[in-house]
């Protein structure tokens, strides 16, 4: 069964590698992602069934566009096969260790689903779609910004709406076991940082508020400091920064309110029961939500500090919005591993490259995405050492 889901996961993956090669190519470029339909890039014709096919139909084709002739490149094939091969290891990570992975899904079909009716793929299942979601917005991500220096907005805003949630279901967030009770770790009821859900629900808030408050107020500071480097931000520029900054504010703050509802809601009991799915998943949402803040914070704050420093952009406004939404999968600690892993990569790679590309400015997004799947991949040896080292 684990093989033949990989199998399936490795197909799905060709499929999207086929669609990701059409939104890396047109999405940075301002064109539509659904019309017109794929086409020969020399003649024009619009593609068939078999042509459409990821993999197969290059290889009957034998590359070539059966109208005309011409080459079809092959970074189409590699595109397609890359991306099936990670989405066939991001499964076999989900699948083969689903309690890192989809914590809260397999806890509440424990409790919830009858075992002789409902399948028992069904969790992981239900964990695997939202990482593999998130893993193929990550790769165009990270092409884009690879070719063009951008992370378009139509990649991020709608990841931020949805990042916490599909982190608190897929559960990856939780892969930080030892983290310590004040990060929302360990609910006990009868005392302890957390207290009463009353007391949890005020403390989320403030924790919160504070976070997303000064944001708000960092704002006017990074109009001064972007507004005065040599290539000056421009007026629509600083709206778009503003615009940006209250968006990812105002869904943190819907997803906020609906955590500390469902605190108050669930009350002390299964709230302190150590493997309740009600207490596994408001785990996940504060984790998620302190995770996001702290992914947009370390960012943000390079960027603002090293942008004041060398009188130069130092951090691309997109890397922030972009690591503000892993963050919800990674949890504040995992955060502050995958930004450490992100900067030592973007200096083992982005030296070289600069040398060897002739001094072209080199994007941080694919650093930060590396950052994240190293911490992810090495959260299990890494989480206790930092625990050591920060807490004793």
């Amino acid at each position: 069964m684990l093989i033949a889901a990989i199998v399936c996961a490795f197909v799905l993956g060709t499929c999207a590698g086929s669609f990701l090669g059409v939104v890396v190519h047109r999405m940075p470029r301002g064109l539509s992602i659904v019309s017109p339909g794929s086409r020969c890039g020399s003649c024009g014709t619009t593609l068939g069934l078999l042509e459409n096919l990821p993999v197969v139909g290059w290889l009957a084709l034998r590359g070539r566009c059966r109208h005309c002739g011409s080459p079809i490149p092959a970074s189409c094939l590699h595109m397609e096969l890359t991306v099936g091969a990670i989405t066939a290891l991001v499964a076999w990570a989900a699948l083969t260790a689903p309690i890192l992975h989809g914590r809260f899904v397999v806890a509440a079909s424990v409790m919830w689903l009858d075992p002789a009716s409902a399948p028992q793929w069904l969790p992981q299942l239900a964990a695997l779609v939202p990482l593999l979601l998130v893993t193929w917005l990550l790769i165009a991500a990270v092409l884009i910004d690879w070719e063009h220096l951008i992370i378009p907005d139509e990649l991020n805003k709608g990841l931020q709406v949805v990042a916490i949630p599909l982190a608190a279901l897929c559960g990856s967030n939780l892969i930080w076991p030892w983290s310590p009770q004040w990060w929302f770790r360990t609910w006990d009821v009868m005392g302890g940082w957390m207290g009463t859900p009353d007391v949890a629900a005020w403390r989320l808030a403030l924790a919160a508020l504070l976070g997303l408050g000064l944001i708000a107020v960092s704002l006017p500071i990074a109009r001064r400091i972007y507004g005065g480097i040599k290539d000056a931000w421009s007026d629509a520029d600083h709206r778009a920064m503003a615009l940006g900054a209250w968006w990812f504010i105002a869904t943190s703050a819907l997803w906020i309110g609906a955590t500390i509802a469902i605190v108050l809601a669930l009350g002390a009991g299964p709230l302190g029961a150590d493997y309740h799915p009600g207490r596994l998943l408001v785990t996940a949402l504060a984790q998620a939500i302190l995770g996001a803040i702290a992914g947009w914070w370390l960012p943000w704050l390079v960027g603002l500090v090293g942008t004041a420093a060398f009188r130069r952009n130092a951090m691309g406004y997109g890397d922030v919005k972009l690591f503000c939404a892993l963050g919800a999968f990674l949890g504040p600690v995992g955060t502050v591993a995958a930004f450490a892993l992100a900067v030592v990569a973007g200096t083992l790679i982005g030296i070289p490259a600069r040398l060897l590309g002739g001094g072209r400015e080199m994007p941080f997004g694919p650093s930060l995405a590396i950052g994240a799947v190293l911490a992810i991949a090495c959260g299990p040896w890494l989480a206790p050492l930092m625990m050591r080292n920060l807490f004793g």
